[in-house]
């Protein structure tokens, strides 16, 4: 863990606002360092400034309390992070990098243009047990639902 803390994937406004200890036991602890390590720390690296985390671990109770946030969310395993990189244009730069990289289960590029696949933001997971599906996804703001992006779409952005 080079560029990321655990501090600082564990820290929530909402969990503060809530009252809440957003702590990860050590299994949820383990997954994030492999997610630091295995994407975060090297698409830090290439990137080559900082790259902010917007939302990283949450507990169940925390996750519960975002509107519209999955129930079987990888961010209460400790395996996803959202990330920003600067503005829309840095974060698919971000994003490019991580399929690039080729080491991540799902990449989702948050609130995107219609047309375009300019991310608000970067939300990127990794399983440290199992099988990564290097899945990547859109979600159109103002639009319900995900759909599929093909990995040469992201790269050719």
């Amino acid at each position: 863990m080079k560029y990321f803390s655990l501090d600082e994937l564990c820290l929530s406004n909402r969990a503060a606002r809530m009252g809440v200890k957003n702590e990860p036991n050590d299994e949820e602890r383990e997954n994030l360092v492999a997610l630091v390590d295995n994407v975060l720390d090297p698409a830090r690296a290439e990137i080559g400034h900082a790259v902010g985390v917007s939302s990283g671990y949450r507990c169940k109770r925390v996750n519960d309390a975002i509107p519209g946030s999955s129930k079987t969310s990888q961010h209460v395993k400790g395996e996803a992070a959202d990330l920003v990189a600067g503005g829309p244009h840095e974060n698919l730069r971000l994003a490019q990098i991580i399929v690039r990289q080729g080491k991540f289960d799902q990449l989702i590029l948050e609130n995107v243009g219609r047309k375009d696949l300019w991310p608000a933001w970067v939300h990127v997971s990794y399983k440290r047990s199992g099988q990564n599906r290097g899945q990547i996804l859109k979600r159109v703001a103002g639009v319900p639902g995900y759909s599929v992006v093909s990995s040469s779409a992201v790269l050719n952005g």
